[in-house]
């Protein structure tokens, strides 16, 4: 009977130690036999930076499903003497049955097998003439079409001798012919499709490695049979969003003070982002050694760093018709156009210095035609051949957007560059487009209607003011299913704005409604324009009359009445600016500090790793004359930290808290109506209830209170405090939602916030 060899083998440890190598077990048997795990030290001095990193790293090979090994057979009865043996299963342990891929006619009981080496294919194999192991290191790893390579996938390869004692092979230690270089990115941006490696040395071509003296390394197979094969890559599946990836690029030993770049590109083949390190002077890069550079967060496209001054793209686009030409960013040579939306059938050119007029010239000879409707980036690169030059490709590669500046007046020109959502034409709605935008101060909301349905009654006089009003839904989570107010799916804000004045064609420019969950109106501002045709508004929102925003991508829908109808769209809003709050009585630092306002008063809250602070500003009210005295006005804060109102030890108006503060800030003798001069003041320290009752201890607490006078009359009280968060009984961390009812004596009123933990 045909005896069947499996040959059961431990997938090496990545790299281990200069004095000990990786060990892999070749048996008769699929047995798996364990391994301890190894490392190896690495250190590199970045071009750029003096630091010197140790890094420790324990790299461990496994095998994966298809995996295959070459055993070479020294013998003349063999025609094909380099045999594959694949993996057995699926892989993902460092041990791993192999069995022939395809089984030869040949008996292998007395095959003389000599030498293991991994992976098989390719150019890699053993010489009938020197039973050395040739290996051919790619140039590319994987293709553009093959995208193969995967995340921390061990590419060296690996040689052993094989030796048998009587009729049963003995164990086998596979061996590293050649080293490593691995890199780390935290953040690798969507639409990233392959990276490369420069060196000022080969890092890919042909070398063999005689089994027998292992510890020499790889050689060339002959001299200068590699020069100039400086450059190789790694070919990995693009993703639709950011992720860790770590890559490991296979290279022969590299002398000391070696010189590296790395080039990250994406799958439109645009440069993502370029390093350059290199290996410490006088630390060579040798067999079996793993040189570890420190995991990275990169900024994709930075050199994308200004808009072109010469070339613009024009045609059907955001709901323009070749009246206005949409900015690109540049690199100095490639320019991008970011997320432009086209309806299906939509042209467009990119042209030469706004301008149709020679010698200016345009791009494709023949307009660009967009077979289907969506969202998509035009990429233009005057280095390439006419027909080659411009290239549309689906939006997803992150991209920099050319920067806008808005101005609320009524020129809606730069909302061109702007996309948005059109309505369907069989839609009834007579909101015809609505787009958005957001940088750091504000939130834009852009909205066209037609003359449909009773367009001509948004103007129709109502105590003063236009008929016709907007809501403006905001979904800040982008969650449809959660939020307060719920028109054609949830939402967690819903402004509502009167927009129109009370003569025709003319706009509110500081509108009234309802915040409807943001902290006030105010700063809210609008204009318009107005045609027998259709009427445009645009508004500004500020950011800091926003509650907290958890998402990047932001749905914003936009309802009318007088037959509006209602349109969505979506945009991305910028990372708000780092929040740094100092209690010191200058209350600038709290303007985008997110918050809740009534009409009298206003509560925000900010926290950092250690502290909550909290900001309180109020009008004098009704009963102004009784705060004044020791122990007269005060505040309460209640603290409901599991945003449960059934539970928690304080009760105040039917709901439980956790922590309830209450503080006197108001100082000064008890008003006396016969006495005008009685003063008026805030305590520098106010008083704070009693630790006991509160849920918190009071060390560390810091108040500073503000009075505002005009013309002598006291307008407004304002105080920021900060509280150190380990004084509270309960503890929260980083995304719990929190609430905190905040209300003051003498009839000054109250508001609720809901706070997102930072």
């Amino acid at each position: 009977m045909k005896k069947l060899f499996i040959f059961a083998a431990l997938a090496a440890p990545l790299f281990f130690s200069c004095a000990k190598e990786m060990e892999q077990a070749l048996e008769q048997e699929p047995e798996k036999t364990p391994v301890a795990n190894v490392a190896f030290k690495a250190s590199i001095e970045s071009l750029d930076s003096p630091t010197k990193a140790d890094i420790n790293a324990s790299n461990q090979l496994v095998w994966a499903t298809g995996d295959k090994i070459g055993i070479f057979v020294n013998d003349d009865g063999w025609g094909v003497k380099n045999q594959s043996f694949v993996l057995v299963g699926a892989g993902g342990s460092t041990t791993g049955a192999f069995e022939w891929d395809v089984e030869p006619a040949q008996d292998f009981t007395n095959a003389n097998a000599t030498v293991a080496y991994f992976p098989w294919g390719g150019d890699n194999n053993v010489s009938d003439s020197d039973s050395h192991f040739y290996i051919s290191l790619p140039e590319h790893n994987g293709s553009d079409v093959d995208p193969t390579y995967t995340s921390g996938k061990m590419l060296t390869p690996l040689v052993a001798q094989v030796t048998r004692t009587g009729d049963e092979y003995d164990a086998i230690n596979f061996k590293h012919a050649g080293a490593a270089i691995k890199v780390t990115i935290n953040n690798l941006p969507a639409g990233a499709h392959s990276i490369s490696l420069t060196a000022n040395h080969p890092v890919y071509g042909y070398y063999n490695i005689d089994p027998a003296n292992y510890a020499d390394g790889m050689v060339e197979n002959s001299a200068g049979v590699n020069d100039g094969k400086t450059t190789s890559f790694l070919h990995f599946a693009a993703s639709d969003a950011e992720r860790p990836f770590t890559f490991l690029f296979p290279v022969p030993p590299l002398p000391a003070a070696s010189t590296l770049y790395f080039n990250i590109y994406d799958k439109n083949d645009i440069k993502v982002w370029s390093a350059g390190a290199r290996t410490k002077g006088d630390v060579a890069l040798g067999r079996a050694e793993v040189l570890e550079m420190p995991a990275l967060d990169i900024t994709p496209y930075k050199q994308f760093n200004s808009v072109s001054a010469e070339w613009t793209v024009i045609g059907t686009v955001n709901g323009t018709n070749w009246n206005a030409d949409i900015p690109m960013v540049t690199d100095g040579s490639i320019c991008i156009a970011k997320g432009v939306s086209f309806a299906a059938g939509g042209e467009f050119k990119v042209r030469q210095n706004k301008s149709w007029d020679s010698p200016n010239v345009a791009y494709p000879s023949s307009n660009y035609v967009v077979a289907d409707a969506g969202l998509y980036d035009v990429i233009f690169d005057p280095t390439k051949g006419d027909s080659e030059k411009v290239k549309l490709v689906a939006s997803g590669c992150p991209y920099p957007s050319a920067p806008v500046t808005m101005g609320i007046d009524g020129n809606m020109s730069e909302w061109a560059s702007i996309p948005g959502t059109v309505a369907a034409t069989s839609s009834s709605s007579a909101i015809q487009q609505v787009k958005a935008y957001a940088d750091d101060d504000y939130v834009y909301v852009y909205v066209k209607r037609t003359n449909e349905g009773r367009f001509s009654q948004l103007w129709d006089d109502e105590s003063g003011r236009g008929a016709g009003y907007y809501y403006f839904y905001f979904d800040l989570d982008n969650d449809s299913s959660t939020g307060t107010y719920d028109k054609n799916g949830k939402w967690e804000i819903g402004p509502f704005l009167y927009l129109f004045g009370n003569v025709s064609g003319t706009f509110n420019t500081s509108p009234t409604g309802t915040a409807n969950g943001l902290t006030s109106l105010s700063g809210v501002i609008c204009n318009g324009n107005a045609t027998s045709d259709f009427v445009e508004v645009e508004v500004a929102f500020p950011r800091e009359n926003f509650p907290t925003i958890s998402s990047q991508t932001v749905r914003v829908s936009v309802y009318g009445n007088k037959d509006a109808g209602q349109v969505e769209t979506s945009f991305t809003i910028p990372p708000a600016a780092p929040i740094s709050i100092s209690i010191d009585g200058n209350m600038s630092d709290w303007a985008k500090v997110p918050g809740s306002s009534t009409s009298d008063i206003t509560l925000k809250v900010w926290n950092d790793d250690t502290n909550f602070y909290l900001y309180t500003s109020c009008t004098p009210g009704t009963r102004e004359k009784e705060l004044w005295g020791y122990k007269q006005g005060y505040f309460y804060y209640d603290f409901d930290f599991d945003n449960d109102a059934a539970t928690g030890s304080y009760t105040n108006e039917g709901k439980n808290y956790e922590a309830v503060l209450c503080i006197y800030p108001f100082g000064g003798t008890k008003y006396d109506s016969s006495d005008p001069s009685t003063p008026v003041r805030a305590v520098a320290d106010p008083v704070i209830m009693s630790s006991s009752d509160g849920g918190f201890t009071t060390s560390g607490i810091v108040f500073k209170p503000v009075l505002t006078f005009e013309s002598s009359t006291f307008t407004l009280f304002e105080i920021e405090f900060v509280m150190p968060r380990a004084n509270f009984n309960t503890q929260v961390n980083a995304g719990d939602v929190i609430k905190i009812f905040n209300w003051r004596s003498k009839g000054g009123g109250s508001t609720t916030f809901t706070y997102t933990v930072q």
